[in-house]
């Protein structure tokens, strides 16, 4: 069910949630997404696909990072659509194809599922 978007507009949460509407609202910081979708009786995991959210928590200054995946050809290359990336606050696919699991992005990335 799709529910108005309460994140902040503009950071990577409002975002995903404008692309993924059966995220939940009031999931926190991007870095406590991964206990609150468990906690709302989403599946996560750590293989990256189509339509699921990519969640960062090691990311974005100590508030982690989301983003939405948009495809996904291993663990080590996906492209995802997002907000908040590099300093721009409307959403975007601004790293092209990308591996999630860089260190430059935290070290571990997780995926909600739908």
């Amino acid at each position: 069910a799709s529910t108005p978007n309460t994140y902040p507009v503009g950071q990577c949460t409002w975002g995903v949630k404008s692309l993924a509407p059966w995220a939940g609202n009031n999931w926190g910081n991007a870095k406590d997404w991964i206990a609150s979708a468990r906690a709302a009786g989403h599946l996560v995991g750590t293989t990256p696909v189509a339509g699921a959210i990519a969640v960062w928590p090691n990311d974005g200054g100590g508030y982690g990072h989301v983003a939405y995946v948009t495809s996904a050809s291993g663990a080590n290359s996906i492209q995802v659509m997002e907000s908040n990336y590099a300093g721009n606050m409307s959403i975007s696919n601004y790293r092209g194809t990308f591996d999630p699991t860089s260190s430059a992005y935290g070290g571990s990335v997780f995926y909600i599922y739908p």
